[in-house]
């Protein structure tokens, strides 16, 4: 099983640590952010890792390696400019079929095993990893009825939504609908797939996850991670 693991972002949010260190590097305990993944997916059974980076990415090569000391083998593809999140994956050869694609910034304890075997079940061309998440508003959030009249206002109320995870099954046929070289997010390239009939599947989890965007967000990991540490496999 094949896995690429997206590490070309530059961590702008994450500055100044990110000056000197690309964000998948960031340490949690004793191990790097990209590290905890590397081990995770080793764990349920991924034998490939492909490594799309960018910004300092021969640093991260430097670290991980060929994969050896992990039992995996390890491949990269550095771009020279910033081609988005699905993209960089027209730079890599000998892609096999069913690919897992995971951003490098992530701190999760989703079984990516079980993700796969859902994803075949649905024969589906993509699938992406959603969790539901609660959003407070900051404001009073008015209902009108059509003829502008008040029905009711709602002060600061939370809504509850499935976000994307970072996380995705891919079939890799569907990188032929994309020009190589060109820039091109997930978002708008899963929207695509949609649109030109193409089976998109969602798969609901409801364990630990968490996005390393800012800096409350690696705080929040470097308090989070010894909890949720033998949870995630990477011992």
């Amino acid at each position: 099983m094949q896995a690429v693991i997206l590490a070309g972002g530059n961590g702008v949010r994450l500055y100044p640590y990110t000056s000197v260190i690309p964000k998948p590097l960031l340490p949690l305990d004793d191990m790097p952010i990209i590290e905890i993944i590397v081990k995770q997916l080793v764990h349920h059974g991924f034998t490939k890792i492909s490594i799309a980076s960018g910004y300092l990415g021969e640093l991260i090569k430097t670290y991980l390696g060929n994969g050896s000391k992990y039992g995996v083998q390890i491949d990269y593809s550095i771009e020279s400019k910033p081609l988005g999140t699905i993209a960089p994956l027209t730079l890599l050869n000998n892609l096999d079929s069913t690919i897992l694609v995971i951003h490098a910034d992530l701190l999760t304890t989703l079984d990516f095993k079980t993700l796969l075997e859902f994803h075949k079940e649905k024969q589906a061309a993509a699938t992406v990893g959603m969790i539901c998440k609660s959003i407070k508003s900051d404001y009073g959030v008015i209902d009108t009825n059509g003829d502008d009249l008040l029905e009711k206002i709602r002060e600061k109320p939370e809504f509850k939504m499935y976000v994307n995870m970072g996380i995705y099954i891919i079939e890799s046929r569907i990188l032929d609908y994309l020009p190589k070289k060109q820039p091109q997010n997930f978002p708008e390239f899963i929207n695509f797939l949609i649109e030109s009939g193409e089976k998109v599947a969602g798969y609901r989890f409801n364990g630990y996850w968490l996005d390393i965007g800012q800096h409350c967000d690696y705080d929040r990991a470097l308090n989070e991670f010894s909890q949720y540490r033998e949870e995630m496999k990477i011992d």
